[in-house]
């Protein structure tokens, strides 16, 4: 097909949106004694790390309160062998917060909070609509995400779930489009 800049700009953000790549470069070459004048085209990917783990150490200091958070996170870019991306975290932090003396128990620290979630990553829409040109002109993705959060406080006790399924979508570098039609959120609070 005739050399068009957009298909090059369309094949860039096509394989830039796998995660499983790290650098994707696109080369042109004349072939010799061609009286077509056509081009040779070599892509070359520069594959990234299928397994990762990344380890957060934070300070906090919300409104006075001191406190420390930590969080262990493991990625697997490649789960299913279609580059989607599997991301399983857990975070706990602790934190002094400022209570009536005659009311604590010796501890600094009397709030806890500790978390698992995750998440999973498609480069594609799951539907059962096939979206074949829109997916080459949209780099569209699909994320699932569940999440459970406990907060344990002096005064009470919280417990948060979460669950999402959205999909997204690029119509260019500027705009992305987010649609979430299931978005679960349940909060249970105890003394």
């Amino acid at each position: 097909s005739p050399y068009r800049q957009q298909n090059v700009s369309l094949t860039y953000n096509g394989l830039n949106n796998y995660q499983i790549f790290s650098n994707t470069s696109i080369e042109f070459d004349t072939i010799p004694n061609d009286s077509l004048y056509l081009l040779d085209c070599k892509i070359t990917m520069q594959q990234n790390d299928t397994r990762s783990f990344t380890v957060q150490a934070e300070g906090t200091n919300s409104d006075g309160d001191l406190g420390i958070k930590g969080s262990l996170s493991f990625t697997n870019r490649h789960i299913f062998h279609g580059a989607e991306v599997f991301q399983l975290s857990l975070k706990a932090g602790l934190e002094a917060q400022t209570i009536k003396l005659e009311e604590t128990d010796g501890s600094v620290f009397n709030t806890k909070e500790i978390g698992v979630s995750g998440s999973l990553l498609f480069p594609r829409f799951i539907s059962p609509i096939p979206f074949r040109n829109f997916a080459r002109d949209y780099q569209p993705t699909t994320s699932l995400t569940l999440g459970l959060n406990t907060q344990i406080r002096y005064y009470y006790s919280r417990y948060i779930a979460t669950a999402s399924i959205s999909y997204d979508w690029k119509n260019s570098k500027r705009y992305l489009h987010t649609l979430t039609p299931i978005y679960l959120n349940t909060v249970k609070i105890s003394n």
